[in-house]
């Protein structure tokens, strides 16, 4: 399976509340089941949020942003969803780094990928 890593606005650093951070993830763990129905393997890092709800204060904005780095390295390619995030700008500028390839569209992923499977 085909590895997306979903880079997109979060909002914790940029002092988004709580309800904002919940819709951010909310958007984003949707994108990953559209990926996922369509035969893909999404990593969403949003999720993560769940961690900072259940153990707050446990790991610090940083760490998170250092393992996400690691997971857009083992990705076979960024999908970049819309709306303003440092964080997301930074591992899609890694993702450029690693030539791993970044879509902004999904329907373009999906064509991206099935075209590369008819060459085979």
């Amino acid at each position: 399976m085909i590895k997306v890593y979903i880079a997109g606005p979060y909002g914790k650093r940029a002092g988004a509340t709580d309800q904002e951070q919940q819709v951010n993830m909310t958007k984003a763990a949707l994108v990953g089941v559209r990926l996922f129905r369509r035969g893909f393997n999404p990593f969403v890092p949003h999720l993560y949020r769940m961690v900072d709800i259940h153990m707050p204060g446990e790991h610090h904005e940083d760490q998170w942003l250092e393992i996400c780095k690691e997971w857009v390295k083992a990705c076979d390619c960024v999908l970049r969803i819309p709306g303003p995030s440092a964080g997301a700008d930074e591992e899609v500028k890694l993702a450029a780094n690693e030539r791993i390839p970044i879509f902004h569209d999904i329907d373009l992923l999906c064509e991206y990928y099935e075209a590369d499977k008819s060459r085979r």
